[in-house]
């Protein structure tokens, strides 16, 4: 995935660090859409400066778009994976079917709350690697 940013730091070993703009995973317009939370917000990253930029210059970084769609659909089919298991499993038991909602629906937290968590872990340990690409 390529995005647009700023430098605002150079460092000695052939890293920078860029102020980027948020954006969603779909590329759409999440301030007009109003699902993302996120939308504009700024965030300052790491990424190695293979293009040798300087502090003030507009930059193009890229990330591993596989590691982002990765994320994003662990991120979905965690919560949904969840909610569907205990549907079923609770159905398969011929529960009521108020049970098997409020089962579907403590699954579905669980599985959010499950998917926080290991997205924390997984940022502390591995980390999304940037790259300037190329100076604008």
């Amino acid at each position: 995935m390529m995005q647009n940013a700023v430098v605002v730091a150079v460092y000695d070993d052939g890293w920078a660090e860029v102020a980027v703009r948020r954006t969603s995973a779909c590329g759409h317009d999440c301030s007009g859409c109003g699902g993302c939370t996120l939308a504009n917000e700024t965030i300052k990253v790491k990424a190695l400066n293979t293009a040798g930029a300087s502090i003030g210059d507009r930059v193009v970084i890229e990330s591993g778009t596989k590691a982002v769609l990765s994320a994003a659909a662990f991120a979905y089919l965690l919560p949904m994976g969840s909610l569907l298991a205990a549907v079923v499993l609770m159905t398969a038991f011929k529960l009521s079917e108020a049970a098997v909602v409020l089962s579907g629906v403590g699954a579905f937290f669980l599985g959010c709350a499950l998917t926080a968590l290991i997205n924390k872990r997984l940022r502390k340990d591995a980390p999304l690697e940037y790259a300037i690409i190329s100076i604008s």
